[in-house]
């Protein structure tokens, strides 16, 4: 399992992304595999990348190999998120600030300690009875939030606004163009599909000019008459297109 979850890592660095998405990458694994697999990921990061992870109550140990964590509570919500701090200590501090939450003992697992808390944890005790989404919002770590996200959908004022002279990247004309090279193309690979389809044609041809050579349309039996005609037309057609579902 460990070696399956470095190589499928592995494969994802070999096209050098600036950013890497990891959902759960220490899952089903033991303690030391864990630890093994996110001190690889954390070299990643001291390259330069932006690493994003999910995880599931990890260990002590591997918890502090991260920089920052998103906490959400069930339904979605927001309960943190900030940088975590040496050794959690900024993410400890601000859950032990809220009122109605005792310290965390000691040489307890900040991660498991934190979901219980917040009510998530098996050995939860506070539940519903806090409100820490909205704790958090009106908290300078959301504040701080909200400064980033801005910061980040801001365009740099060095850079130029975009802008189109059209409003495709190519004319009617040129698509038109690609398009019936393209299918000219395809026909043109397909030398027994279009004698096929010359062969068909020229049959039914001959055949429905033979039926209904002399036929005068000016009668009512006549007008029947060229209803057999229209009617041979689409029979041709539908015949064609069967021919080419079997054929393919």
């Amino acid at each position: 399992m460990e070696q399956m979850k470095r190589l499928t890592i592995v494969v994802e660095l070999v096209a050098q992304p600036s950013v890497l998405f990891l959902d759960e990458p220490t899952s089903g694994l033991d303690a030391a595999s864990a630890k093994l697999i996110m001190d690889g990921v954390r070299k990643v990061a001291n390259t330069g990348r932006t690493v994003t992870c999910t995880i599931h109550q990890p260990s002590a140990e591997v918890f502090q190999v991260f920089d920052r964590l998103l906490l959400l509570k069930r339904g979605g919500t927001v309960v943190f998120a900030g940088e975590l701090g040496e050794n959690l200590r900024k993410m400890i501090d601000y859950f032990e600030a809220i009122d109605g939450v005792d310290n965390m003992p000691e040489a307890y697992n900040p991660a498991t300690w934190m979901l219980e808390v917040i009510g998530a944890g098996v050995n939860s005790t506070i539940g519903d009875e806090v409100d820490f989404a909205g704790i958090f919002r009106s908290s300078p770590h959301f504040e701080l939030l909200q400064s980033k996200l801005e910061e980040a959908s801001r365009p740099s004022p060095i850079m130029r606004s975009l802008s189109f002279t059209d409003k495709r990247a190519a004319t009617e004309l040129t698509q038109m163009r690609f398009l019936v090279k393209r299918f000219a193309n395809m026909y043109w690979r397909t030398a027994s599909f279009n004698l096929t389809q010359f062969v068909l044609a020229l049959g039914f041809g001959l055949l429905g000019g033979a039926t209904y050579l002399g036929t005068e349309f000016n009668t009512y039996a006549g007008g029947g008459n060229g209803y057999g005609v229209f009617g041979a037309g689409i029979s041709r057609d539908h015949v064609l297109q069967q021919h080419d579902t079997g054929g393919s």
